[in-house]
């Protein structure tokens, strides 16, 4: 049997029609496994982030003692122990933040964001939260001090008897 050129190229046509749309499909496929292996990955980075930050401050009487005097009773302490603990809060909230922008981005789940900041929610009507908040909030991005004063003024309570004031140990 004989083709004519003209067929032979509508077949070619056809078949590298077909071959496009199948690389197409592979590639959606490999995108989106790739975008899920982001996500989880941003998710386990979050998580880690938090998780050493609480290490670091629990793990040490000294700094866990400040912040929770800072807490409960910033103006009973001294200039330098409430400058330590600040700048040990701003660590955190920097963390936030960026859990917050990964989020907005797609590559942070909503819900590991929420989850995590929820932590805002139980501080919030502290003194020490509430003095970090008004001296530091500027040094934020707007999006994310929105985001914060939204969980500040959330009706519900969460435990907070962990940071009641304690004494000092020299």
């Amino acid at each position: 049997m004989k083709y004519k050129l003209s067929e032979v190229a509508q077949i070619a046509e056809i078949i590298g029609a077909v071959a496009i749309v199948l690389s197409l499909v592979f590639v959606g496929a490999q995108l989106q496994k790739n975008t899920s292996a982001t996500k989880s990955a941003s998710a386990i980075a979050a998580a880690n982030s938090m998780s050493q930050w609480y290490s670091n401050l629990g793990s040490s009487e000294q700094n866990s003692n400040l912040f929770r005097n800072f807490m409960a009773n910033p103006s009973s302490m001294s200039e330098e122990q409430r400058f330590q603990v600040i700048m040990n809060f701003h660590g955190v909230m920097l963390i936030l933040q960026n859990n917050f922008y990964l989020t907005n981005e797609g590559t942070l789940d909503a819900e590991m964001k929420d989850s995590i900041s929820e932590s805002i929610v139980v501080i919030k009507d502290f003194p020490g939260w509430k003095l970090y908040w008004k001296t530091r909030r500027a040094l934020f991005l707007s999006g994310f001090q929105e985001y914060v004063d939204k969980l500040i003024k959330a009706e519900r309570s969460v435990s907070s008897e962990i940071y009641k004031e304690v004494e000092i140990t020299k």
